[in-house]
């Protein structure tokens, strides 16, 4: 299994590797034109998880309103 790019896609890939998902996980799987699906993608019979993590640092601007 991949362990991903981002500290955030290590994060959820060591979550899924610990539980039991590290049998139905696909980290970081590719679409066509080579494109990232998602972070995570767990699919388990007829049942689908689709797990993608935005990892946003916010700006202290200094205005409170």
């Amino acid at each position: 299994m991949s362990e991903g790019l981002t500290e955030s896609e290590k994060f959820v890939n060591s979550i899924c590797e610990r539980a039991f998902l590290n049998l139905w996980t696909h980290p970081n799987p590719i679409g066509k034109k080579g494109k990232e699906l998602c972070d995570c993608l767990i699919v388990c019979g007829k049942h689908i998880v689709i797990i993608s993590v935005k990892d946003i640092k916010y700006k202290d601007t200094g205005d409170e309103a």
